[in-house]
């Protein structure tokens, strides 16, 4: 499609998020069961629930779910009796786990809760799975998400509306234009997701040990989370500076700020808490039994430099000393100083039957040439072109591949500037050849990781960490699992034949 006429539609689209937006205006009143107060809200209970529901389509787009049916049911087992205790027991609530490898938690306004796999690997029991739970559950009983989402609805962006939006353009043929939209509604109307404030945090922190503590748990394990959460900034941080790049932190502790501060008031309300003997783990350690850790097959596994993706049937080989970084159904190799990226995506069908209904579709260009390029043992077509966008000129190299199965997929050449393309082409080049079916010998490199459970042996988290698959970090990834990362204290080390997890 032409840019002029999608930039039309563009504009109409933004007319139409704001008149969706700016018709929930009115004013509601609606009883806070936590402070027994009423409050003023721009939106309704079902407004609420109706954006609500759009946020997790979008969440689980972005994520995709867990598939484990015994975990699954677990988790909601635990919320539910959690919830059931709390202020608002009578809301549908539902746990979901989402299929990624960061440690995060977050609940939507109306009892939707979600917790990532990766951050269900990190804790220690079943009583710190109630904690996390409980947290993000007195979030919503408190209306800090449904705040947040009022607060979005005057800034007239609602999550619903840019989901709906970015749908509409990624019709027209604007690449990307629903993952950025709905990126768009999920960041800007969703305090609705997290970036609670302080005291919003530190009131979740006190409720959700009180409703700890109602469902027979120790309400001191609150504290624990809290540590597990330092545990991770701290061993990202260490990686990072071995690796002399930035911190990432963790998602959770990023979207939920003061942790120094958190903890220290945590460790002074739950100070009288009630000390119960029984934590779960036993239980919890059961149940996690066969988690995947890391990267899962439906998405990908990188293994060093390999990216093999089971579900779709090929893989493909970084250059060395690149990065291999899994989003969604695409998988992006950056140059060592990142200035230039390739990136592979599985294309929906709706993209094109063809390679040249591909680049009319999808790359939508105003000028550019094709080529026909054997990729590996494959059919692929190079083009090179450009677009505009407004008065920009956007360069185009992409390569459309009729690869395994007979599905077509893109592999997009990025870079900062020019200068950098021309300085990474041809290892990227090289890169792109390496394009291929799943081999045997692929399929045995990227196995799924999976948590278990055993006694400690003889020889410690080094014997663990030798054992284990683990690539790189082997002890200290597995010392963090255990919840004695950086801790030096020997009366911290578990003692041979305590049972700790591990990783297989």
């Amino acid at each position: 499609m032409p840019a002029v006429a999608a930039f039309r539609r563009l504009a109409t689209a933004l007319v139409l998020l704001a008149t969706l937006t700016l018709g929930g205006c009115a004013s509601h009143t609606i009883f806070n069961p936590v402070t027994e107060r009423t409050e003023v809200s721009t939106l309704t209970e079902a407004q609420l629930a109706e954006q609500a529901a759009e946020a997790r389509e979008a969440l689980i787009d972005e994520h995709g779910l867990y598939q484990h049916a015994p975990i699954q049911a677990y988790v909601t087992e635990i919320g539910l009796k959690v919830a059931r205790l709390s202020h608002r027991p009578e809301l549908p609530w539902s746990f979901t786990i989402l299929d990624t490898d960061i440690s995060n938690a977050f609940a939507l306004p109306g009892g939707m809760v979600f917790v990532t796999r990766g951050m269900l690997g990190h804790l220690q029991n079943e009583a710190e799975l109630a904690a996390v739970l409980g947290h993000e559950i007195a979030h919503v009983t408190a209306r800090h998400g449904a705040h947040r989402a009022n607060e979005a609805a005057f800034a007239n962006l609602g999550v619903a509306a840019a989901i709906n939006v970015g749908q509409f353009l990624e019709r027209t043929g604007l690449r990307g234009a629903a993952r950025r939209m709905k990126r768009l509604g999920l960041s800007l109307a969703a305090g609705m997701i997290a970036t609670y404030n302080r005291d919003q945090e530190l009131e979740a922190d006190r409720i959700g040990a009180d409703y700890l503590a109602r469902a027979g748990y120790d309400a001191r394990e609150m504290v624990g989370v809290l540590q597990m959460l330092q545990m991770i900034e701290r061993f990202h941080a260490d990686r990072a500076r071995e690796n002399q790049r930035d911190a990432p932190g963790s998602d959770w502790l990023s979207s939920h700020p003061g942790t120094d501060q958190r903890l220290r008031e945590a460790a002074r309300f739950t100070a009288i808490a009630r000390h119960v003997s029984n934590d779960g783990r036993q239980r919890f350690l059961q149940r996690m039994d066969g988690l995947v850790w890391g990267d899962s097959a439906e998405k990908g596994l990188v293994r060093d430099r390999l990216f093999v993706h089971p579900r779709a049937g090929y893989a493909i080989t970084a250059p060395p000393d690149w990065e291999v970084d899994v989003e969604g159904s695409a998988v992006a190799l950056h140059t060592p100083q990142g200035d230039a990226t390739l990136t592979v995506r599985l294309l929906p069908k709706l993209a094109g039957r063809t390679h040249a209904q591909v680049i009319e579709n999808l790359l939508a260009p105003t000028e550019g040439r094709s080529a026909a390029r054997r990729v590996g043992a494959f059919v692929g077509t190079h083009f090179v072109g450009s677009r505009l966008r407004g008065d920009v000129r956007l360069p185009l190299r992409s390569t459309i591949v009729t690869g395994p199965g007979q599905r077509l997929y893109l592999i997009d050449y990025t870079a900062r500037d020019d200068e950098a393309l021309q300085r990474a082409m041809a290892v990227m080049q090289t890169a792109e050849q390496s394009f291929r079916a799943i081999t045997a010998a692929d399929r045995r490199a990227a196995r799924e990781w999976r948590l278990g459970s055993a006694p400690m042996p003889v020889g410690g988290f080094a014997a663990l960490a030798k054992a284990s698959p683990l690539l790189e970090d082997a002890e200290a990834t597995i010392r963090l699992i255990n919840g004695v990362y950086g801790i030096t204290s020997a009366d911290a080390e578990p003692a041979v034949g305590a049972i700790v997890k591990t990783v297989r």
